[in-house]
């Protein structure tokens, strides 16, 4: 018996990997949009989906939907060369973890904002260069959640 791969404007994704990835996200977890993407794999996606997964991936304020956003940040399923500008500063803004997987070029200190503006505690990804105070204030001000950002601001800063 044939396998028949319907190709569809949804997403760029074929049916049969779409329902598998929905199939996988309910099995392990993961987030739906984060599931697409691995399951379509870093060659085959295309600009489209990858602009769709960054707009659809979606969080709550829950504690499963926090350790979501910590196990599977969206940057890391998507293909060096979708990473712009944008797509990283979207990403960072609904998930401060992505900012380890933001490529060098793009790391600036609004990216960093952004992603301490979602979870101050991701200033243990922020370059030890680009800490300021600024930066550091508004990491402790925004960690929410364990409450550790203080211990990545540097002593300088402390004083």
């Amino acid at each position: 018996m044939e396998k028949y791969i319907v190709k569809c404007d949804i997403h760029d994704v074929s049916v049969l990997k779409y329902i598998e990835a929905l199939e996988s996200s309910h099995i392990t977890g993961k987030p739906l949009w984060y599931a697409i993407l691995e399951k379509v794999g870093k060659r085959k996606q295309t600009h489209s989906l990858v602009e769709q997964a960054i707009k659809k991936v979606t969080y709550d304020s829950t504690p499963e939907s926090f350790q979501n956003k910590r196990w599977f940040p969206i940057l890391k399923v998507i293909g060096k060369r979708y990473m712009t500008y944008k797509i990283c500063a979207e990403a960072v803004s609904h998930n401060g973890f992505n900012l380890r997987f933001v490529p060098k070029e793009y790391l600036t200190k609004e990216i960093c904002m952004l992603a301490l503006l979602d979870n101050g505690g991701c200033l243990s990804y922020v370059p030890e260069d680009m800490r300021t105070y600024d930066l550091c204030d508004m990491a402790v001000t925004h960690d929410v959640y364990y409450g550790n950002a203080i211990e990545n601001v540097p002593p300088s800063i402390i004083k």
